[in-house]
């Protein structure tokens, strides 16, 4: 019995066996456990120490900030020296306008709007007034009281001033235009100086998670530079400068570094209602440590970027030429008007009157139409006293009036080939032996009248007659022609009167009249 039960009794507690080890939960070794725990806190480390995101969004929050400023200073007055300089323009255009007598003047005033540009950009010139104003537009309170004192403008009893060229030198450094060179070079600098600087960081990490943060964080904030900057590190430069004695005695900088800005940097200068106003320059771009009353005094540096400097330099411009800093230029443009002549256009016209001719001149001009022709004889008294007779009467010619038709007009200056004489044969005079009463002498007084050949401008022209191809000039030839045949005919009976009134009288006397009397006739021919 006992043998037929045992086997059955194996098979239970074999099965009982198994279905316990079975039930029952797995449990890992210690060790396993403790590996696992050590493998998890790890990785939640890793996660916690190197942040990937958070220097990007730092990096973009940074340049968006940056560019908004840069954005809002510029559009208060965009382009302002370019607005500036049309509406000087148009000023000018009005004023010559007006009067042409002041171009000296407007160029004068073009000159010296130049001048007041170039030392607004890069106070070279100027007086103290101008470089003080203009230093605080391109650099923070504390830098512009560091150079001032530097330069012996605002003298400072614990800040002794440079010397020649140096002061000059850091007269430069403290205007727009550096502002503008160190922020064309900030972006493609600062990139750089940013790598440095993290490389850097990481081999003086004080910890391995502060120098893996660094790595992970380094392409952000290579890439941030660009837009925001970065700062270059110059203490070794210290002691250089200390041994060349460039800086006064009783100024000694401890510690130097640069400021550099990326695209987006905006700069900061003087304050206006509690806001830095964009722009800088190379000096206001200086980080350094000095001791000042015993103390040391801190100066931080101002990067600043291409676009905000350059729209700084360019109202600072616009102010030196007539800008007055409020709203845009171009909103106080006024396109000129005339008002009336001016006092040289005046002058010119009246010139101009003086020296036409008058309505009296031209009027005294001899006129083309002949005038009347009036031959009388003079009594003389010696010869009426010797005949006993009385004076003989005054024999008047007769009176011819010739109306040609206007000639071509008669040019100013006639070549001088031009005949302007006009060629007259006297009357003889008449002989002493006086006829018989009723006799006529047997010489005729021929009289003749070359004319002036008035045609084509009283020119000669080679191989054509004067006055061939102009009928009214052939008229007037004609005419003056028949005047003188007129006045030689009057002459004659001139004449004849003059022997009838002597009468034969032969003596010396008569024959003095008688010359006297040709004279007269031939006068009145003339």
């Amino acid at each position: 019995m006992h043998s037929a039960l045992r086997p059955y009794v194996t098979s239970g507690l074999a099965l009982t066996a198994a279905g316990a080890i079975a039930l029952a939960p797995m449990a890992p070794p210690p060790a396993v456990q403790a590996a696992a725990h050590r493998s998890v806190n790890t990785s939640v480390e890793l996660t916690a120490g190197a942040n990937l995101i958070t220097p990007w969004v730092n990096s973009f929050n940074t340049a968006s900030a940056n560019a908004t400023r840069v954005a809002d200073f510029y559009f208060k007055a965009p382009g302002a020296v370019l607005q500036q300089a049309i509406v000087n323009q148009v000023n000018y255009l009005g004023v010559l306008l007006n009067n042409p007598g002041h171009i000296g003047a407007v160029l004068n005033d073009i000159g010296t709007n130049l001048q007041n540009a170039f030392n607004a950009a890069t106070f070279l010139g100027g007086t103290p007034a101008d470089l003080k104003r203009w230093a605080a537009d391109s650099n923070d309170a504390i830098h512009s009281l560091m150079w001032g004192a530097l330069t012996g403008l605002t003298p400072h009893p614990a800040i002794p001033a440079l010397n020649e060229p140096i002061r000059t030198v850091l007269q430069l450094l403290a205007s727009p235009l550096t502002g503008v060179l160190i922020g064309l070079s900030g972006p493609f600098v600062s990139p750089v100086v940013a790598a440095l600087n993290s490389i850097r960081a990481i081999m003086t990490a004080p910890d391995i998670q502060t120098a893996l943060q660094t790595l992970v964080a380094m392409p952000a904030t290579v890439v941030g530079a660009f837009f925001n900057g970065a700062s270059l590190n110059l203490d070794a430069l210290v002691p250089l400068i200390s041994a060349s004695g460039i800086m006064p005695a009783g100024f000694n900088i401890t510690s130097l570094g640069v400021e550099l800005g990326g695209l987006f940097t905006a700069g900061a200068t003087k304050s206006v209602a509690g806001v830095f106003q964009p722009g800088g320059s190379i000096f206001n771009s200086l980080t350094f440590v000095t001791q000042l009353g015993g103390s040391p005094l801190t100066v931080l540096g101002r990067a600043v970027g291409p676009l905000a400097a350059l729209a700084s330099l360019s109202q600072m411009i616009a102010k030196a030429i007539g800008w007055d800093g409020v709203g845009n230029p171009l909103a106080k443009l006024k396109f000129p008007q005339i008002t009336g002549p001016s006092a040289v256009t005046n002058n010119v016209l009246a010139a101009a009157v003086d020296t036409a001719p008058t309505v009296d001149a031209v009027a005294s001009l001899p006129s083309v139409n002949a005038q009347m022709v009036s031959l009388g004889a003079s009594s003389t008294p010696g010869v009426d006293a010797a005949a006993g007779q009385a004076p003989a009467p005054a024999i008047e010619a007769p009176k011819v009036e010739v109306t040609p038709e206007p000639a071509t007009p008669i040019e100013a200056e006639a070549p001088a080939d031009v005949p302007t004489d006009v060629t007259e044969t006297v009357p003889s005079e008449p002989s002493t032996t006086a006829p018989a009463e009723g006799e006529t002498t047997g010489t005729d007084t021929d009289t003749t009248v070359t004319p002036v050949d008035t045609k084509d401008g009283n020119k000669v022209v080679p191989g054509v007659k004067a006055g061939a191809n102009n009928k009214s000039g052939d008229r007037t030839q004609a005419g003056l022609k028949a005047l003188g045949d007129q006045v030689g005919a009057a002459a004659k009976n001139f004449g004849d009167g003059i022997k009838k009134a002597l009468g034969g009288n032969r003596s010396s006397s008569s024959s003095s009249s008688s010359s006297s009397t040709g004279s007269d006739a031939g006068g009145g021919n003339e």
